[in-house]
């Protein structure tokens, strides 16, 4: 796994976006998930990592309207300096 200097994981498994995909530990949130993925990619710079592929399948077994919220969230986490305040405003903290 690498972190990158915004505290993002870029690639990896045990991560918040594959807890949120499936349910373990954390409410099951697959819109959240995939926008995380779509975070985590970002970062990355490269669609080749594992957060890609995760992203891709994920994104497949969604119905097409959660795919719309996943596209509303991730504009919202992009804006500057909203990644922490967009996911705490998101969960309701």
């Amino acid at each position: 796994m690498r972190c990158n200097d915004v505290g993002i994981y870029t690639d990896g498994y045990f991560d918040h976006k594959v807890l949120y995909e499936t349910g373990w530990g954390v409410p099951q949130d697959k819109v959240l998930a995939l926008a995380l993925y779509n975070v985590s990619v970002a970062y990355a710079g490269s669609g080749k990592t594992q957060a890609a592929q995760n992203r891709q399948g994920l994104a497949n077994r969604m119905p097409l309207d959660e795919v719309k919220k996943t596209q509303l969230l991730t504009e919202e986490l992009f804006k500057p300096g909203n990644l922490k305040s967009g996911l705490q405003s998101y969960l309701g903290y």
